[in-house]
């Protein structure tokens, strides 16, 4: 079948389909078919022109040529085979041999001798007493210049010294600098309290002193009775803190008690606290000076308005923290 027509065909087929189509099969008079050819005519003169031109043209088609016998591939003739040329083996000549070595008696090296596994024993280490920590090394206060000062002005025309030192252990001075509560041990503020009193006898030692410690909370404890053996007051660098609240008159009247004068000794009462006093240690002081005991009062941190009326006018000294104290007692008077 001509392709031509095949085309022809199909689009007379999708005509069948058309509304055109439809519409002429519905509303047409007359016979339908007629209608059909007459309403399809002009699609076919559009497409392939008249009845006469598209009876001339089918005429005219040839009917289709034969197609073109394939053409056979010849075998290519075989190729022939390389040839490949051996390669001739490599020769080895033999090295020469080497002339034996002539052996001599008692030319062997000695061997050396193995030496014995040593055997090692287990090192036991002994628990070592816990040292004490050092003295802060620092630069001193303009403070603590000045009370070093006004200390060295105090004891330079006395003989023999004759010192009670008053400490204030209550829980405030469990507080390190930081200001924290139950601190590290070794940096808290008692703990520089117990190393200033182990300072005292080597600072004072040129002076031949005896010396005695009350320490004050919420009650009092005397720590050692006036004694001119020093080794008991350097002892006292671990003292066991009292706590509670702060209650420094029966402290302060026990002290003053223990300083008496006699044999040439100057009178001296140090009284360290980082609290406030009350009035009954202010009286309680007025009375000791009057019976020529030297008060010098150090108020750590704090204000000093009543602290100046508790001090022999001059001694009284404000220190920003303990370590100002360290460094006023790690000189020699």
């Amino acid at each position: 079948i001509n392709a031509e027509y095949m085309g022809t065909l199909s689009e007379c087929l999708f005509f069948f389909r058309s509304p055109q189509f439809l519409m002429v099969k519905t509303r047409g008079g007359g016979k339908p078919v007629d209608r059909l050819v007459d309403s399809y005519e002009p699609f076919l003169r559009t497409k392939f022109g008249t009845h006469a031109e598209r009876h001339a043209a089918l005429k005219k088609k040839t009917p289709p040529t034969k197609p073109a016998p394939r053409k056979v591939a010849t075998a290519k003739p075989a190729a022939a085979p390389k040839t490949r040329t051996p390669i001739a083996p490599k020769t080895r000549t033999p090295a020469a041999p080497k002339p034996a070595a002539k052996r001599t008696k008692n030319t062997r090296p000695a061997p050396t001798p193995k030496k014995a596994p040593t055997r090692q024993l287990s090192k036991t280490t002994t628990a070592q007493p816990e040292s004490p920590a050092p003295v802060l090394t620092r630069q001193p206060s303009k403070e603590a210049e000045r009370m070093t000062g006004g200390l060295q002005a105090l004891v330079e025309t006395a003989k023999k010294l004759e010192i009670a030192l008053v400490v204030d252990g209550s829980g405030s001075m469990k507080r390190s600098l930081s200001g924290k509560q139950w601190d590290v041990p070794g940096t808290r503020n008692f703990d520089k309290v117990r190393k200033c009193i182990g300072l005292l006898p080597s600072a004072f030692a040129a002076y031949k002193p005896r010396m005695g410690v009350v320490q004050f909370g919420t009650t009092f404890r005397v720590e050692c009775p006036m004694t001119e053996d020093l080794s008991k007051i350097a002892a006292l660098s671990t003292v066991e803190q009292i706590g509670g609240g702060t209650n420094p008159s029966p402290a302060f009247n026990a002290a003053a008690k223990m300083v008496k004068g006699d044999r040439g000794f100057k009178k001296i009462l140090f009284f360290f606290t980082d609290g406030h006093v009350d009035d009954a240690t202010i009286a309680s002081s007025q009375k000791a000076q009057a019976d020529n005991t030297t008060v010098v009062v150090v108020g750590i941190g704090v204000r000093m308005d009543k602290l100046d009326k508790l001090a022999t006018p001059g001694q009284s000294y404000k220190l920003n923290n303990f370590d100002d104290l360290l460094c006023v007692f790690s000189s020699k008077f």
